[in-house]
């Protein structure tokens, strides 16, 4: 079952809401004022209860495509 979370809170609050894991919003902090501000490229691995990370080339972060 698809649930779609922010056209609910759309509903309750009127700005903008985007969801993204821990680890890829971790690694965009760490982008914008962090470690790897000055790197153009990087990798971003994030260790907790589960592994996760970010990647991030020509200063994009990479998105993941399901199918």
């Amino acid at each position: 079952m698809d649930m779609n979370y922010g056209e609910d809170l759309k509903q309750y609050f009127p700005i903008p809401i985007i969801f993204k894991n821990d680890a890829k919003s971790a690694a965009s902090y760490e982008k914008k004022f962090g470690s790897l501000k000055d790197y153009t490229n990087a990798v971003f691995m994030c260790i907790g209860t589960g592994i996760g990370g970010a990647v991030f080339c020509n200063n994009t972060l990479l998105k993941t495509t399901r199918k």
